[in-house]
């Protein structure tokens, strides 16, 4: 029985005595036994044509690099969720092979995808607290919001109100939510105002502008204990907007992208 060893052998040998033939720029040979064709591309100094696809991450440096690349057989597509560029894209005139590309998927800003992951997520008042603390800096005062340092001492005066249990919630005409609670150990009432709603400013996807998002809160008691969430609505909305909002910048840098996508058909052998 012959080895893979001997059958590797057998065909460099055929190759080597084989007469290199081409098609268009593509150098072959013909290999016996059943005289397969094997491509030798791969010993050309350089390449016949451009390959291959290039990643991008930030919205400028996919413009900048298709800019600096793109020729009048370059296209351009938007799907929904990235952009792809074909340098090589066939026309009815001039067939090719939409082989060499570049595409800029948006990635979602890291602040943007924490608050986004906490959305709707019930907390306790501490855990809320702790939230806040790590991350007021977005909240804006924008749009009739409040400010980071309101924001900052409410978590504060959640966060060290561990003890003590609410009776009661009432909403205000301000807009804002009035707790009031008993604290256990000293046998005290208090009262604290939260509000029905807060902006936060940040990117939706990373390298671009912020976006001015409105946040509302959600409060229950249950036996004396609160929980607390904060709701983003419509945050399918709110990329879909921004998507569509890098859509213009790009079509402004690069000309018209065509919404939807392009398959290249399978090669044949």
């Amino acid at each position: 029985m012959t080895d893979s060893h001997d059958v590797e052998a057998i065909t460099a040998l055929a190759i080597a005595g084989a007469e290199v033939r081409r098609i268009d720029d593509t150098p072959f040979v013909l290999v016996p036994p059943n005289y397969e064709a094997v491509n030798l591309s791969h010993m050309r100094t350089t390449p016949a044509r451009n390959r291959g696809c290039t990643v991008l991450h930030e919205r400028s440096d996919f413009c900048a690099f298709v800019q600096e690349y793109r020729a009048d057989l370059c296209k351009t597509f938007g799907d929904g969720k990235r952009f792809v560029a074909y340098f090589d894209f066939p026309t009815p005139d001039r067939p090719a092979w939409a082989e060499w590309s570049a595409v800029y998927e948006p990635q979602r800003d890291d602040d943007w995808l924490l608050w986004r992951d906490h959305s709707s997520k019930w907390m306790t008042q501490v855990e809320l607290a702790h939230f806040l603390e790590d991350n007021y800096e977005v909240v804006s005062e924008a749009d009739g919001g409040v400010s980071g340092a309101e924001m900052l001492e409410l978590a504060k005066h959640l966060s060290v109100r561990r003890t003590v249990d609410f009776s009661s919630k009432v909403n205000l005409t301000s807009g804002g939510v009035q707790f009031t609670y008993d604290e256990q150990d000293k046998g005290t009432r208090g009262e604290f105002v939260v509000p029905e709603t807060f902006v936060i400013r940040l990117p939706i996807y990373r390298g671009e502008g912020t976006r001015l998002v409105r946040c509302r809160f959600g409060y229950r008691i249950t036996e004396g204990k609160l929980a607390m969430r904060f709701d983003i609505p419509k945050v399918q909305e709110i990329e879909r907007l921004e998507y569509e909002e890098l859509l213009m910048v790009i079509e402004l840098c690069l000309g018209k992208v065509y919404l939807g996508s392009f398959t290249p058909p399978p090669k044949t052998s």
